[in-house]
């Protein structure tokens, strides 16, 4: 079977005619649907009988089908595959057979806008994701080293060069095949010494300057490219990168994922880019910045006020805003105060009680004498304890007066230092990361 990623001739003018379809269908979303679509319309035009050999259809089959595809007005009938005049004559074996090359097929053609849709649009310039992918799978880490010349002079003239006297030396030697590549490299290395000194020098000169071209794809690979236009076209085409790592990620932990990138420019300009993986239940499977457009923007916000420490205030404190505190301090007991005035007046109408009783008798006198210091000590205890009571809460006044003066000295020099905040008008961070957002 040809692989399945091969598309040649009609088939390929076919995709490329409905490329710009496939982007509508992908800004809106609504890939997956499109998708079905097109693979009904391939199918009309390409039979999977002529996957294995990708052989051309005929002229009049395609102006057939395009001539039906136009006399169509329900949307319904282009989802129509036609089936093939044996489907119900198939075995199990052929119908297997036809699915797994209608997949395979299927699956090429889902690939193939993909890889169109992530490459860069703009003609003549290099795509910049390129060698960051490339990395991925590439070793970056080794120096990449200078071959010999004479491995230079091999790979050039391997077949009109080198290849018969190499086939005959191999079949002559009898040797087993782990030992053909020392035969080869042999045979190599004797027709180099044979060619001119100034065509070996040639080589060797080849050889420094592949190296050399070696090691400034090696430096790509390694260095950051600094320039703007490279990066704008990076953080354009970020979430699409992106997107299919979370998406795994969250696969294979149950998590929802959310990227928020973004950087500062100066002036209080922002450049922000954006990728969700997770949506509500329902009918409207809303991501997270749909879902709450409040939160995600105050998110923005707070990130933006980041932003801007990466390029000014160094590693100052994001800045808060102090509470302001009030203490409602508790008033007294407004009976206490009665209570000491009603034992003062208790303790004068006591004294002019024992006064009238001049005629109590002697031993009355005396036990009245007796009970008086008891009677004194207990209007002297309660006396102080309510001198300690008002004591206590005239300092709880003084303590509570003072913080709340401390406090307000504090909210204000808190406030007097406070920048203005950057983002108070920051618009919500969405998928366009190639728009400046600016405050007032």
């Amino acid at each position: 079977m040809v692989g399945k990623a091969v598309f040649k001739g009609a088939r390929l003018a076919f995709l490329k005619s409905s490329y710009e379809q496939y982007v509508d269908a992908r800004e809106a979303k609504d890939s997956g649907s499109w998708l079905k679509v097109i693979y009904a319309y391939y199918w009309r035009r390409f039979s999977w009988t002529l996957e294995d050999t990708l052989e051309e259809p005929t002229e009049e089959h395609l102006a057939a089908v395009e001539k039906l595809e136009k006399s169509w007005t329900c949307h319904e009938q282009f989802f129509f595959v036609p089936e093939d005049e044996n489907d119900e004559e198939m075995d199990d074996i052929e119908w297997e057979k036809k699915c797994t090359i209608k997949t395979a097929r299927e699956v090429a053609i889902q690939g193939w806008f993909y890889r169109e849709y992530t490459k860069v649009t703009k003609k003549g310039k290099r795509d910049p994701w390129k060698p960051i992918l490339d990395s991925f799978f590439k070793s970056s880490g080794k120096r990449p080293a200078c071959q010999a010349d004479w491995v230079v002079y091999g790979r050039l003239h391997y077949e009109d060069r080198i290849k018969e006297t190499y086939e005959q030396k191999w079949e002559e030697a009898g040797k087993p095949k782990n030992q053909s590549l020392k035969i080869r490299n042999q045979c190599i290395k004797a027709a180099f010494e044979n060619e001119p000194e100034l065509y070996q020098k040639e080589m060797k000169e080849k050889a420094r300057a592949e190296h050399q071209k070696a090691l400034r794809m090696h430096r790509r690979l390694m260095d950051p490219d600094n320039d703007p236009e490279a990066q704008d076209e990076l953080i354009r085409r970020m979430p699409r990168i992106v997107k299919p790592l979370l998406e795994v990620i969250a696969e294979h932990t149950g998590m929802k994922v959310s990227l928020l990138a973004g950087k500062a420019k100066g002036d209080n300009k922002f450049i922000f880019t954006g990728a969700h993986v997770g949506v509500t239940l329902g009918e409207k499977n809303l991501t997270w910045d749909m879902h709450d457009p409040d939160g995600w923007r105050q998110t923005g916000k707070c990130f933006a006020g980041f932003l801007n420490h990466t390029i000014d205030h160094g590693d100052a404190p994001a800045p808060t805003f102090a509470p302001q505190l009030e203490i409602v301090q508790e008033p007294l007991d407004a009976g206490e105060g009665d209570e000491d005035e009603d034992e003062d007046e208790d303790d004068n109408n006591q004294s002019s009680s024992d006064a009238e009783d001049g005629d109590r008798t002697p031993r009355m006198k005396k036990g009245q004498k007796n009970k008086q210091p008891a009677k004194e000590k207990a209007r002297q205890k309660a006396k102080e304890k309510s001198k300690s009571r008002k004591s206590s809460a005239a300092k709880k006044a003084a303590a509570g007066n003072a913080t709340v003066a401390e406090n307000c000295r504090t909210s204000t020099r808190a406030h007097r230092s406070q920048p203005a905040d950057p983002t108070a008008s920051l618009p919500t961070p969405v998928a366009s990361p190639s728009a400046n957002s600016s405050t007032a």
